[in-house]
């Protein structure tokens, strides 16, 4: 019995596996990915940028079902990426946040070995990143709020209890967008 529950759980989360789908599903309904910026998901990048003082910050949403990661708020990100508001998956430092469901803390992207073959290094000229999962209805992340600095960075314990919270912040309104558009769909 428990392993057909684990095969099942496992093809869920396949590309192309029911729940998959659904996921990629939700996110729309959301208005989470191809949606215009919203003001609401703009203030906590702005927070984000202010409180740790970093060029960049953005709430990252990861779909896996098309290969990116889209930007719900991209704050001073610049060039192709930023116009069109996402980057391919090998540019994504946030699904590796996601994969983990914790904190990701890189203080010198070309020297750690988790990122440093990533193409936002040499591309986006990332060299320090801090990001936090959000997480959308139910306990899966959907993707990352995170700061990225282009200079070498030591992120302190009090950086990333800053992060968590605004990273919880930014999961309360996805998930208070997820109750309020079930309510409209039962009714």
């Amino acid at each position: 019995m428990a392993r057909n529950m684990i095969a099942d759980r496992t093809e869920r989360s396949r590309p192309g596996g029911r729940s998959f789908r659904d996921f990629a599903e939700t996110l729309h309904a959301l208005e989470l990915v191809d949606s215009p910026p919203e003001e609401v998901f703009d203030k906590f990048t702005r927070l984000v940028a202010r409180v740790l003082a970093v060029p960049v910050s953005l709430v990252s949403i990861v779909d896996e079902a098309q290969g990116r990661q889209f930007f719900k708020s991209a704050l001073g990100l610049t060039g192709e990426y930023a116009e069109r508001r996402e980057t391919p998956l090998s540019h994504s430092f946030c699904r590796l946040v996601t994969g983990d469901n914790r904190p990701l803390v890189v203080e010198h992207a070309p020297s750690d070995a988790r990122v440093c073959d990533n193409h936002a290094v040499p591309e986006l000229g990332v060299r320090a990143y801090l990001g936090v999962p959000i997480h959308g209805p139910g306990a899966r992340p959907v993707g990352a709020l995170c700061a990225i600095d282009t200079v070498r960075r030591t992120w302190r314990e009090a950086d990333v209890d800053v992060m968590v919270d605004i990273g919880a912040c930014v999961s309360d309104l996805i998930r208070l967008r997820a109750m309020i558009e079930r309510r409209f769909r039962t009714r």
